[in-house]
């Protein structure tokens, strides 16, 4: 499956124009978001752990104690960001440029990889979610926390179209969601399975 290169580049362009503000656009959302990000990150047994879109490092705080934790982003702008949270806050993060959608690791590299926020902005999920099966241990584990439409039809209306690949779809089914956000947990198949065909969901969703 090929990537849709000019797709790509715009999401790069986009995020580095906003990188230098993109905290301060951020801050009154993130307020909800610090509960739901603790929560994901305590479900991370590692030790080795791949997070994708880092961003500006938002995460970090609530990396577990003894993991040997490798975050990249799509943009550099978004990277200096987040290699300046982790000097600020003392955190020992392997940071680097790289694309989900073409992981530049070997397979089976981590136990665990994380992503908050960034499959509703990769130009192809699914591809993105066969990488993370690729380069995940078998047995191992995908942790989302995406956007999700409410089950709610009035609610449902005013949240657009982004769903969460995890949270929202599996084997082509819907799984409700009964708020704005869902975290997903992936546990990755013995082998040859793809997203949605072969993997454990567990979804958790809620306002």
């Amino acid at each position: 499956m090929a990537i849709n290169t000019n797709a790509t580049e715009r999401t790069r362009a986009r995020y580095e124009r906003i990188a230098p503000l993109y905290d301060c656009i951020e801050t009154l959302a993130e307020r909800r978001h610090r509960l739901w990000r603790k929560r994901l990150w305590s479900l991370v047994e590692g030790p080795r752990v791949l997070e994708v879109g880092v961003g500006t490092g938002k995460n970090m705080s609530y990396y577990p104690e003894g993991m040997e934790i490798t975050a990249i982003d799509l943009t550099p702008g978004m990277l200096e960001r987040a290699r300046q949270r982790a000097e600020a806050l003392n955190v020992s993060v392997d940071l680097r440029l790289g694309d989900v959608q073409a992981l530049d690791f070997l397979d089976n590299r981590f136990d665990d990889a994380v992503a908050t926020f960034v499959f509703c902005s990769v130009p192809d999920p699914l591809l993105g979610l066969q990488e993370l099966e690729r380069v995940v241990k078998p047995g191992g584990h995908v942790l989302l926390l995406e956007h999700v439409r409410s089950a709610n039809p009035v609610v449902g209306g005013t949240h657009g179209h982004a769903q969460s690949p995890g949270g929202a779809h599996h084997g082509g089914k819907h799984q409700p969601a009964h708020g704005g956000k869902c975290t997903s947990q992936w546990s990755a198949p013995g082998s040859g399975g793809k997203p949605g065909r072969g993997w454990n969901l567990q979804a958790n969703c809620g306002a």
